[in-house]
């Protein structure tokens, strides 16, 4: 049998220790409960991260969709740039390029101070033509749609020397730049070359 000083400490033994049960109970209890709050939160967050992954997917994917419209874009107002830029300068050159004679004028211009060079010693040995009668002659050669020998080659040739020539100096004034005088006056020379060639030389003076 127990004493009763070996009784009192037993029961204040199951006291202390049920105590600390208790204790140990509520705290068991509280860490449950804390385990279960943090993962619903955990749920929650991932819930969250997946909604905003979803969002930063949508995002990523319009993004794309603009970036798939808008460089195509972007490409044709530069294409767009360009091209009324160049139809501005080409606008330019072709301004400059009507402040000249067109071939035929010009052709007939020459043809009258080579003629009025010529005229005080070789009259008497030739008759000149007059240089529109041999202007019609040079354009209707030109203009022949079916006509395609060496002479008409030469002519059509000479006409598009004298606009490619004026258009490259056009050219340069439209850049803003000044063409220099031999390229200017080798358009004059090519124009006199072409006249007293061969296949043309005889058109604009017949021996008396």
């Amino acid at each position: 049998m127990l004493k009763d000083e070996q009784v009192k400490k037993k029961k204040e033994l199951i006291d202390t220790t049920t105590t600390r049960m208790d204790e140990l109970t509520k705290n068991y209890d509280d860490m449950r409960k804390s385990i279960a709050q943090s993962r619903e939160e955990i749920k929650n967050l991932r819930l969250s991260i997946a909604e905003e992954e979803r969002k930063l997917s949508a995002c990523e994917g319009t993004m794309q969709v603009i970036k798939n419209e808008h460089q195509p874009l972007a490409i044709l107002v530069q294409e767009t740039e360009k091209v009324l830029e160049q139809d501005a300068f080409d606008k330019k050159v072709l301004a400059h390029t009507e402040e000249h004679p067109d071939f035929y004028i010009a052709l007939e211009s020459r043809l009258k101070k080579i003629q009025d060079d010529h005229r005080e010693t070789m009259e008497l040995l030739f008759r000149f033509v007059k240089p529109e009668l041999v202007i019609a002659v040079i354009r209707k050669t030109i203009e022949a749609e079916r006509q395609y020998n060496q002479t008409s080659v030469n002519y059509r040739t000479a006409k598009a020397t004298y606009e490619r020539s004026i258009k490259e100096i056009c050219t340069i004034k439209a850049n803003g730049g000044k063409p220099s005088f031999q390229a200017a006056k080798m358009i004059s020379v090519q124009l006199d070359q072409f006249l007293e060639a061969g296949d043309v030389i005889h058109l604009w003076h017949k021996q008396l």
